[in-house]
């Protein structure tokens, strides 16, 4: 039995997911580096618990995209492809559109797959930088 199962048995709850303490650094420690790595299908589910910390969360767009502009970076640990936030945010939206619209690099992206063609990565790493 190892210290995170005793943990959550006695509390109840279970440790937080790397998604949710990543999200924490952001929003408490803004100026302060911090790195998570997920799976390209959970850059939404970043999207929406970032969305709900900030301030008038009422629009999940709202402000977004200015606070990541220059932060935030997305690194395929596979092929080491580097997407900026804004990159990030466009292939998102163009992910939401209908698949007939969507370029390439959209469609693997919507699919949760590296946008780079010859690379088979699921996985993203998502680096925050301080301005």
């Amino acid at each position: 039995m190892g210290i995170w199962h005793r943990r959550s048995s006695s509390s109840g709850k279970s440790p937080p997911s790397a998604l949710a303490i990543f999200v924490e650094q952001i929003v408490e420690r803004p100026g302060q580096r911090a790195a998570c790595h997920l799976k390209v299908a959970e850059y939404q589910d970043f999207r929406a618990a970032l969305s709900a910390r900030l301030p008038g969360h009422g629009d999940p767009d709202s402000g977004l995209v200015e606070l990541l502009a220059g932060r935030l970076v997305g690194v395929c640990p596979t092929c080491q492809m580097r997407l900026s936030a804004e990159y990030l945010e466009w292939l998102f939206a163009a992910s939401l559109g209908l698949p007939a619209q969507r370029s390439k690099k959209a469609a693997r992206f919507a699919r949760g797959q590296c946008v780079n063609e010859r690379c088979s990565s699921t996985d993203i790493l998502l680096h925050w930088e301080p301005l």
